[in-house]
């Protein structure tokens, strides 16, 4: 028994006569003595002629099977752009948020005067790239939370 594992992989291209002279007479030396490749030659065969014998498709056919694809893919295409539209400003809202809270985090803050501190709040809007959305931060002194949100143009 031999192994005819890389004799098989090259069988499409002895029948195709793509193999380079060395390897085709080494395939039919193998062919020769190997009944079981033999055997998937003659099936690859079978399998070559079949598909040679099948007509081309005409312009009806192919113009019918991409109304069909084009068809079936008109759905998905609809569905994509609602997602997209829905969860597009979604995105732009997250990353207006993250904008804000990286500002808010790496922004200097002043130091803290003597006396107490006024329970005043300072309004602060930064620009970002979200058309239709403004981030907003509203803070006072240490002891308070900041509040943040996003206003729509």
């Amino acid at each position: 028994m031999c192994n005819c594992a890389e004799f098989e992989r090259n069988l499409g291209c002895y029948l195709d006569g793509e193999l380079p002279a060395e390897d085709a007479a080494v395939m039919e030396g193998h062919l020769a003595e190997c009944a079981s490749c033999r055997a998937a030659l003659e099936a690859l065969r079978a399998v070559d002629s079949a598909a040679r014998e099948v007509a081309e498709p005409g312009e009806r056919q192919w113009r019918s099977a991409w109304d069909g694809i084009s068809a079936k893919t008109a759905g998905v295409e609809r569905r994509r752009l609602l997602f997209s539209r829905i969860w597009g400003g979604a995105a732009w809202a997250a990353a207006a948020a993250a904008a804000v809270v990286a500002f808010y985090v790496l922004a200097p803050r002043p130091a803290p005067a003597g006396g107490p501190a006024a329970s005043a709040f300072e309004v602060v809007s930064i620009e970002v790239e979200a058309p239709g959305y403004t981030p907003v931060i509203m803070t006072g002194d240490e002891k308070d939370l900041p509040v943040i949100w996003l206003e729509r143009s």
